[in-house]
Parts: structure tokens; C-alpha cells; sequence
């Protein structure tokens, strides 16, 4: 539920941005939302592939976690 709510909490942020504070903004942005998955999928763990994208463009994507924790298998991209 946390999760779901961070989720909806990020589309709010990022739809009520202007485009310019957007771009220039754009390195702090990705490393508030780096840590706060980072904080929430710890390595050991049950994890997500996360992606942002903004206009059609991919500005974010990321893998936290494990995929399988019973056999330590990790969280990968082509697993969606």
C-alpha cells in the first residue's frame, strides 16, 4: 500500500512540474527518486524494475532487489 502511494505521490510530482525547473532540476530529481527505492527494495528482498518516462522519453530505469529470493536470482528488465 506504502508503495502504491509513493507510485501516485512521484505522478503528481512529475505532472505538476514546469517543463524549464523540470530540465534543470533534472539530476536531483532522479537521485531523490534513486533513494527513495533504494530505501524501500533492499538488495535482499523481494524487488521492482522500476521506469519513468516523461513526453515519450525514458528519463528513469532501475532494478531493486530480487526477482527470486529463495535462489538469489536478481530483479532484471526483460523479467516484466
Amino acid at each position: 500500500m506504502k508503495f502504491i502511494i509513493c507510485l501516485i505521490f512521484i505522478a503528481f510530482l512529475l505532472s505538476c512540474r514546469k517543463t524549464k525547473a523540470y530540465k534543470t532540476d533534472n539530476t536531483n530529481f532522479l537521485k531523490r527518486i534513486d533513494s527513495l527505492f533504494t530505501a524501500h527494495y533492499l538488495p535482499n528482498n523481494p524487488g521492482a524494475t522500476v521506469l519513468i518516462r516523461k513526453k515519450g522519453k525514458e528519463i528513469y530505469k532501475k532494478n531493486f532487489g530480487l526477482a527470486h529470493v529463495e535462489l538469489g536470482v536478481s530483479v532484471e528488465p526483460d523479467m516484466i
